[in-house]
């Protein structure tokens, strides 16, 4: 769980990298970040970090169009790597870890629940920002 809303980005990485069998605590991850109170982790700050962290390969995912910005993300959550979302209108990162069928398993560190279901529409929803769908594959 995230501490504070600042630090969305640290407790999502720390969630993805778990996914990868990967052992960060947040506030490691908030320190590879450089998570600031006020501003949260930027998208250049969350690339940096990844960069970083042996046993990831950064791959961004920047798209305009939600069948494509699907299609990709369904393709490296199917070859078993995790994807840091930018959702909630470019408010707050989740960590996309799995799929169970079509749906799309989110570990997001803000909820109670900590992991959801999506379907595609309901995560295309959360994840558009405007016209872009952005994430960050590890």
């Amino acid at each position: 769980m995230q501490d504070s809303q600042a630090t969305c980005g640290p407790s999502a990485l720390s969630n993805a990298l778990a996914a990868l069998g990967v052992k960060r605590s947040s506030a490691e991850c908030e320190v590879l970040c450089k998570a600031s109170a006020t501003d949260g982790t930027n998208t250049a700050a969350m690339a940096k970090a990844i960069r970083a962290i042996d046993g990831t390969a950064l791959r961004v995912l920047r798209e305009t169009r939600p069948d494509v910005a699907m299609l990709r993300l369904y393709a490296l959550l199917q070859r078993g790597r995790p994807v840091l979302l930018v959702v909630d209108a470019s408010s707050h990162w989740v960590a996309a870890v799995g799929l169970l069928g079509e749906r799309v398993l989110v570990a997001d560190a803000a909820d109670l629940e900590l992991v959801l279901s999506y379907t595609p529409d309901e995560l295309a929803t959360r994840w558009r920002d405007g016209k872009t769908f952005y994430g960050v594959g590890l």
